[in-house]
């Protein structure tokens, strides 16, 4: 035994208040000790050897007491309580030179349900008054139903408190939650006690105030610190059948109207009060859910549902607010359908919010074709053409926008639709688009310069594409929806300096660039962004492109132009075109860059692939081709898988390639795009 516990056994609490003058009364009452008062409201409690203030709600043991009289801590107390009693020589510390204090005690469910049963047991049943209010027409309780499901009430708190302060310590009753934290009893107002049983036990148990007026506040109270997630009348639920339906209500009076009516039942202590394993509970057995004709009771019905996992039946009421109110005012024993009901099938809401749609679905979609812009060269999403500055890609630009608006052919070689098309000069003013314009239809017939090719205002700059400029473009598409490209000229020239928190490049570039595509792709249109690439030449041309990969990242398509005199190779790729170049020449007279037909190739990188595996006679591995040509296997490798797709090479292996026709001695048709400057479209090789 420690120090406190020693010291608490020997000192009897009447008899120390009789030592400290405070002269208890027959009924062991005597003055509060924590103010004053004329009449005595603090009763010491032989049994327990503890007194409670009922005036203050204070509380505690002999030496709380001895330290509320004399003004000393708890500490200082003990100290002095032992040395009178000569147990100075046992006092012990926990090595800090202060006592150890007990911070409350836990007791097991038996003694709960102890305390439990002796508070019903000293309540005796309902008084008259609830009696009324239970039998009323508001509950429409009888009193079969109200013994089965023992409910009590409080006719004197008092005389509870002094009962229960007179069996129990205080610190088991709070550890019970019948007294809360700062020692006061919980049902104080809540004197309708409703226990909750399993089997004959109670327990739990929660109060409600006896008002026929529901708009009260705080209606209902239940054990202080104890979950109220529970199910009230768990006996339905013993000894059921599989499948068997059971009703879930809302609240413990439709529970036990519900069982009075023959059903069974079990209620929930409000809407969000159910426990969390109520999946498990109810796995067995078929639960109908019938919560409030409110808002909060619909959507406790639906949480409910997605908790249990499964299709619900559910009763809506359509005229009364709850289970009680429907069989008080129909008088009738069961549910029908009278038009005052409706029962509903609910389903557990998903938890992801994203669809899914399956590769069979995909495959029988009538899907509309690839919307070109530019037959092969732009199709509808978001594209880049770059080149170094003073190589005439604005002239292209300019070139396809004409070709685009009269529907003729653009470079002289592409199918277009005719359309009409937005040009964002933001380099350029008027003088220079004028001049641009009549170089190029000098030598046409009319010399007209079409009127659905659209420029802004002089003066009227688009805001930055990152700060309202998209929302600005979105609206115009609104006014114009006749406009299907739009040409910025430049990228650079329409992004706002705004620097990321973390100053990450690759997300500011890819943010404005995905922006602009989900822009494009939304509308059906194709938005051509003109920018510049880097002075140094990389083994692919398309990492030349000025900015971080997060630019390139969102591209549908790429345009890189690299001029040689009067000559030019357009290299292309992207997710809808075919990976190819094209030689350009540039036609100073009219200012018109063109491609030159007899001379149209795959990339240099792939037809020196082919040539190498061609001149071998036999299979080459990827890694081998790329060590023979000084190239990474990444690309390599991708640049085959490309060609594996087309035809130009063939495996048996993986990782081994050859020429198809050299394996199988049987010619190949050439497309149009060849890789011999001697093979004509169509011929066989």
């Amino acid at each position: 035994m420690n120090l406190i516990d020693e010291i608490k056994s020997r000192i009897n609490i009447v008899d120390l208040a009789v030592q400290l003058g405070l002269k208890p009364t027959k009924n062991d009452f005597i003055y509060s000790v924590f103010k004053s008062e004329k009449n005595r409201s603090m009763k010491l409690y032989r049994k327990t050897n503890s007194f409670y203030d009922y005036s203050t709600g204070n509380h505690g043991d002999v030496i709380n007491l001895y330290a509320t009289v004399k003004k000393i801590n708890n500490e200082s107390a003990i100290k002095v309580l032992a040395e009178d009693m000569g147990l100075i020589n046992h006092y012990k510390n926990n090595g800090n030179g202060k006592l150890k204090e007990e911070k409350g005690i836990i007791i097991n469910l038996e003694r709960k349900i102890e305390m439990y049963h002796s508070f019903e047991k000293f309540c005796n049943g309902v008084d008259e008054v609830t009696l009324k209010y239970l039998k009323g027409p508001k509950r429409g309780l009888i009193e079969e139903t109200i013994k089965r499901f023992r409910l009590f009430s409080i006719a004197d708190v008092n005389r509870i408190i002094d009962n229960l302060l007179s069996n129990f310590h205080i610190d088991e009753l709070k550890a019970a939650g019948l007294f809360n934290e700062k020692g006061r009893f919980v049902f104080n107002n809540n004197r309708l006690i409703i226990p909750y049983l399993d089997d004959d036990k109670i327990i739990y148990l929660r109060g409600r105030i006896i008002s026929e007026d529901d708009n009260v506040d705080n209606k209902y109270i239940g054990l202080a610190g104890q979950p109220a997630k529970r199910l009230f009348n768990l006996t339905a639920l013993k000894n059921l059948n599989e499948d068997y339906e059971i009703l879930v209500c809302e609240g413990e009076f439709d529970t036990m109207m519900a069982e009075q009516k023959g059903y069974k039942a079990v209620g929930v202590p409000g809407v969000n009060n159910y426990p969390d394993d109520i999946k498990e509970i109810l796995k067995n057995c078929e639960p109908v859910l019938c919560f409030d004709n409110d808002k909060p009771g619909k959507e406790g019905m639906q949480a409910i549902t997605n908790k249990v996992e499964k299709k619900i039946t559910g009763i809506f009421l359509r005229q009364h607010k709850d289970i009680t109110d429907y069989f008080c005012l129909t008088n009738s024993e069961k549910f029908r359908r009278n038009g005052v009901i409706d029962y509903k099938i609910l389903e557990p809401e998903r938890k992801s919010k994203l669809n899914l749609v399956s590769a069979r679905e995909v495959q029988k979609m009538d899907l509309p074709p690839i919307r070109w812009v530019i037959k092969n060269l732009l199709p509808e999403g978001l594209s880049i053409l770059a080149a170094r500055p003073k190589t005439g890609k604005s002239f292209l630009a300019q070139n396809i926008s004409l070709s685009i608006t009269r529907g003729t052919k653009a470079l002289g070689f592409f199918e277009t639709e005719q359309t009409s098309v937005l040009y964002i000069a933001l380099e350029d003013n008027f003088r220079r688009i004028q001049d641009r314009i009549n170089n190029i239809i000098q030598n046409e017939i009319e010399k007209t310069a079409p009127d659905n090719l659209f420029y802004l205002e002089e003066n009227k700059d688009l805001p930055k594409i990152n700060d309202g400029g998209i929302e600005e473009l979105q609206k115009l598409i609104i006014d114009k929806p006749e406009i299907k490209l739009i040409i910025v000229d430049t990228f650079g020239r329409t992004i706002a300096d705004k620097r990321r928190n973390d100053n990450n490049s690759y997300r500011a570039d890819y943010e404005i660039a995905s922006k602009l595509q989900e822009f494009a792709i939304q509308n059906h249109i194709c938005v051509l962004l003109i920018h510049h690439t880097k002075k140094v030449q990389e083994e692919d041309v398309f990492n030349e492109i000025s900015g971080t990969s997060g630019i390139t990242g969102a591209m549908d398509t790429m345009l890189v132009l690299k001029k040689k005199g009067k000559s030019g190779k357009l290299y292309v790729t992207g997710r809808d075109v075919k990976d190819i170049e094209y030689n350009l020449v540039f036609d100073e007279n009219i200012c018109c860059w063109n491609v030159v037909e007899e001379e149209i190739n795959t990339t240099a990188e792939r037809k020196e692939i082919y040539d190498l595996i061609k001149s071998s006679g036999r299979e080459m591995k990827t890694g081998e081709i790329a060590e023979l040509l000084g190239k990474t296997v990444p690309n390599v490798s991708k640049m085959l898988g490309k060609m594996l797709k087309e035809g130009l090479v063939a495996t048996e292996k993986t990782g081994h390639y050859f020429i198809p026709e050299d394996k199988k001695g049987k010619g190949f048709t050439v497309k149009r795009i060849s890789l011999f400057d001697d093979h004509k479209d169509g011929e066989s090789g």
